[in-house]
C-alpha cells in the first residue's frame, strides 16, 4: 500500500480523499505547506497531494524547499487548487510540481495516483 501525504488546510477535503484512497492507500495529512515541508522529509511518501494556496507558505517556496532535499527530489507532487489559479499553478509546475490536477476529487484520482507511482518507480530503476 503506498503512503500518500495530503497537504491541504480544508478537513472536508482531507476526509473525502480518504474515502476516496480507502484501502488503497495511506493518507497522512499535512495542514499547511510548511508542515508539508516537514512531513515529506519525515514521512518520505510515496506521493504527495499539494494544495497549492496553503497558508503559512506558498507551494512554489514549498516545493523548492522540497526539492532542495536530494532524497525528495524526484518525489511525485501532484498539485491542485480550489478554486483554480492558472498563475499559481504555473508558477508551480516550474518550481518542482510534477503535474496539476483539476479537481483533486475526481473518482479517477486512484487510477491517476497508481499511474504517477507506476512512473516513478520505472523511472528509479532506470
Amino acid at each position: 500500500m503506498g503512503n500518500v501525504l495530503l497537504v491541504d488546510d480544508d478537513l472536508n477535503r482531507l476526509a473525502q480523499v480518504r474515502q476516496l484512497l480507502d484501502g488503497k492507500f495511506d493518507v497522512e495529512p499535512a495542514f499547511n505547506a510548511w508542515d508539508g515541508v516537514g512531513a515529506a522529509l519525515m514521512y518520505k511518501p510515496t506521493l504527495v497531494l499539494f494544495n497549492l494556496a496553503s497558508p503559512i507558505m506558498t507551494g512554489p517556496e514549498a516545493l523548492r524547499l522540497i526539492r532542495s532535499e536530494e532524497v525528495l527530489q524526484e518525489l511525485p507532487i501532484l498539485g491542485f487548487t480550489e478554486p483554480r489559479d492558472l498563475e499559481l499553478e504555473e508558477v508551480s509546475l516550474k518550481n518542482g510540481c510534477t503535474r496539476i490536477l483539476e479537481n483533486l476529487l475526481d473518482p479517477s484520482l486512484l487510477q491517476l495516483l497508481q499511474s504517477c507511482l507506476s512512473a516513478s518507480e520505472s523511472d528509479s530503476r532506470a
